[in-house]
């Protein structure tokens, strides 16, 4: 198992907690809450899964109902457990005096469930950034393109120049069996590297393109009747100059 794959699991492990942290903990948490406040506890539950899920990680139905609460707000009797507004001074059921410090000791319990939803989210987001960041590297390539190219083959001479190069560029050509010869290759970048490979059916040679003043000469005799087949590979190029002669003059 390689490194990338075992970083795909660990995102995966990652974002499911998030995905249950988003969704699953905020339904929970709005059943018990809207239920210890005399709410509709299924109603509101049923809202915030329906609306987070349509609002993505956004958590719609979550929001609403915090808003909501707000406005129909209750806490449940220390005495006789029946609910009773957060502002009421005395349960109306059964006369007892609601004390401040049940009203502070009812929200702290449930802040510590909204901080992990948060911290749940926070989790999600980075998870996916994580495994995201890691397709992307595991399945991304240099694109073949060239910006400014010019490319000329004419009387066996091959010559290629382009501002910027990513591209792998191939031209073939056949051996005069008369006149052997030699292959004449040359070619610079002012950034990035310049390959050319030299293949003749299971032979290869290969080359480093680093000056227009080396000339790199490649026997030909090696190759007579046969095909010749020239790969230029460029790998994040600028200013590419390359020329290949086989014109035996």
């Amino acid at each position: 198992m390689n490194v990338k794959m075992i970083v795909l699991i660990a995102t995966a492990m990652v974002i499911a907690g998030g995905l249950t942290a988003i969704y699953v903990f905020p339904a929970v948490w709005t059943y018990k809450d809207a239920k210890e406040r005399g709410l509709n506890a299924a109603f509101w539950t049923i809202e915030v899964i329906l609306i987070n899920i349509l609002g993505g990680f956004l958590c719609l139905g979550f929001i609403a109902y915090l808003i909501a609460r707000t406005l129909i707000s209750k806490i449940r009797c220390p005495k006789c457990n029946k609910p009773c507004d957060v502002k009421s001074v005395y349960c109306p059921s059964c006369g007892e005096v609601i004390q401040k410090d049940e009203v502070r000791k009812y929200s702290k319990k449930h802040n510590k469930l909204l901080i992990g939803i948060a911290a749940g989210a926070v989790i999600m987001i980075v998870g996916m950034g994580m495994m995201f960041g890691a397709l992307r590297n595991s399945t991304s390539h240099k694109p073949n393109v060239s910006i400014g190219k010019m490319e000329k083959c004419w009387d066996d001479v091959w010559t290629i120049k382009a501002k910027i190069s990513n591209e792998t560029s191939s031209k073939s050509f056949d051996v005069d069996e008369d006149e052997p010869g030699q292959l004449l290759l040359s070619g610079s970048s002012e950034e990035g590297n310049v390959f050319v490979h030299v293949i003749c059916d299971e032979a290869s040679q290969s080359y480093a393109l680093t000056s227009d003043d080396e000339i790199i000469k490649v026997d030909l005799s090696d190759f007579a009747s046969k095909k010749v087949e020239l790969i230029l590979i460029c790998d994040d190029v600028k200013g590419l100059h390359f020329k290949a002669d086989w014109s035996n003059q």
